[in-house]
């Protein structure tokens, strides 16, 4: 069977589909909002999609202090006359299971005692 009549028939959950296409300082930039509200404001700073990317490490100890592991990746593309443009992509773990960013906040909340909703740190 042809790969493309095995991936019509197939459907994505929302969390498969937050793997494929989830990732970047915008994601960061969220991560640092929520735990920014989550942890109380002491641990880490809240950043914009522009900011965030230079705290990637204060973002990174912040996911430890709730048990969750983030790895960011980095690839390069050629945006023509601009030069080169520098994507980023999140993982999120606990242990060695991969998980979604939703998952690692729903982990997050249960693991500090604390339940946001997403207007607490959206705005």
């Amino acid at each position: 069977m042809k790969a493309e009549k095995i991936l019509a028939s197939e459907q994505l959950s929302d969390e498969d589909l937050e793997k494929v296409v989830g990732g970047g300082a915008e994601e960061l930039a969220d991560d640092s909002r929520f735990l920014n509200v989550l942890l109380g404001g002491n641990v880490i700073d809240r950043w914009g999609s522009g900011f965030a990317i230079q705290h990637i490490s204060e973002i990174k100890n912040a996911w430890d202090k709730v048990g969750v592991t983030l790895k960011v990746g980095t690839s390069t593309a050629n945006v023509g006359r601009e030069g080169t443009k520098t994507n980023y992509t999140t993982s999120y773990f606990i242990g060695s299971q991969e998980i979604t960013q939703s998952q690692a906040r729903k982990h997050a909340m249960k693991f500090i005692g604390k339940i946001l909703d997403i207007t607490d740190w959206q705005w």
